[in-house]
């Protein structure tokens, strides 16, 4: 008897404590103080409360790390913010107004306005929001993943229209913003040794605006040189 009420006892901490983890924090605002190093406790803390729900503020002493044995980098707090920030309306707004809005809005006007029978051209950019994850921008890879969808779907309505429409995933593409860091890392990723340029994305865009190019449409180009995420 003894045995059976410690296994229920058990049986009940267990579906308790699932019950507890499904909770939210949702509307709680948690203070972590000393979370300087990405690889800490309180770092861990951090992301596991945000990812709960909860708005994080947290404290950290760079000062003790750099004197200690295991050291720290100067940016690892911004690191730690980046990956726990919060989407607010206003931000996710902003990139749907630019992304998405913007860009059927456009080609509303422009189908609308198309009265010749053929050659009718609408090319989008994409950012390649479906060949892997794009981490700390996810306002900006749902929306313009949402351009991907839209292209699709536009292909199919404007074409007895003679309109194609398709979408240029250029890839990481140097076009002044890259820091010398940044380019470090993406060469390794490229067979070519070279990062993506605007020329590349051109001649690909000039491509299918092409008569050449009339029987493609509702395609998604990878043009990235082959770039391994």
């Amino acid at each position: 008897m003894a045995e059976d009420k410690w296994e229920k006892t058990y049986y009940l901490i267990e579906i308790g404590d699932k019950i507890m983890s499904e909770k939210s924090l949702k509307n709680k605002t948690a203070l972590i103080t000393g979370a300087s190093r990405l690889q800490g406790i309180g770092a861990a803390i951090a992301r596991k409360l945000a990812t709960d729900g909860a708005d994080i503020y947290f404290t950290y002493y760079l000062d003790y790390d750099r004197r200690m044995p295991w050291g720290v980098e100067e940016n690892e707090p911004d690191k730690l913010q980046q990956t726990i920030q919060n989407i607010e309306a206003e931000e996710l707004d902003k990139h749907y107004q630019i992304n998405l809005r913007a860009t059927l809005l456009l080609s509303s006007y422009f189908a609308r306005s198309f009265e010749k029978e053929s050659g009718g051209r609408i090319i989008n950019l994409s950012s390649g929001q479906f060949k892997g994850p794009m981490e700390n921008e996810i306002a900006y890879a749902a929306t313009k993943g949402a351009v991907d969808a839209l292209t699709i779907s536009l292909a199919a309505e404007l074409a007895p229209k003679g309109i194609t429409v398709n979408a240029v995933n250029p890839g990481p593409t140097d076009t002044g913003w890259m820091a010398q860091k940044l380019k470090g890392e993406l060469l390794k990723k490229f067979p070519q040794g070279r990062i993506g340029k605007p020329e590349d994305t051109a001649r690909l865009v000039s491509f299918l605006a092409s008569k050449e190019a009339e029987w493609i449409t509702g395609e998604i180009i990878n043009s990235e040189g082959g770039f391994k995420r």
